[in-house]
């Protein structure tokens, strides 16, 4: 489905303290998922009579959380990455983390999932975009072949 963003409205605003770094959205429900600076993902029901931002417990991000995916085939598990380098798994129902990877050495970028939810890629500041396995977390393939500076040396 196209959306015209000239025909959209603002039906309600809600702030946040700290820098929203990423969103992600629960298929099927009114839960929105954020990544901020304060190193929290947190949950926000849309749809509640005052919406209030819950952060996820269990293992935490250590750095900003600049990366979100909803995953696995049902889409029933969300995963973050962040500048501490690792992807956590988490039970959006219990709002709980349920594996900690250490996914790279350096500041994670970015983290989006497969069309099928089966995979979920990662990149960050190593100059590396890794696949993992959604279900499992474990490591798929590595792409490696990039220059480890960009052409403005960073």
């Amino acid at each position: 489905m196209t959306v015209d963003p000239q025909k959209l409205k603002k039906i309600a605003e809600k702030g946040l303290p700290d820098i929203l770094f990423c969103i992600a959205r629960q298929p099927n429900s009114s839960t929105l998922f954020v990544g901020n600076s304060s190193f929290q993902v947190a949950a926000l029901e849309t749809d509640a009579e005052k919406p209030e931002f819950q952060p996820l417990t269990g293992e935490t991000h250590q750095s900003y959380v600049t990366g979100l995916a909803v995953v696995g085939a049902s889409r029933d598990v969300l995963v973050s990455g962040a500048y501490d380098g690792r992807l956590i798994w988490w039970d959006p129902q219990e709002r709980k983390s349920i594996r900690v990877v250490e996914a790279h050495p350096s500041w994670i970028r970015g983290v989006v999932a497969s069309p099928d939810g089966n995979l979920i890629a990662s990149v960050a500041d190593d100059m590396v975009c890794r696949l993992w396995d959604a279900n499992t977390g474990d490591a798929v393939r590595s792409l490696e072949k990039h220059a480890l500076e960009t052409p403005h040396h960073y």
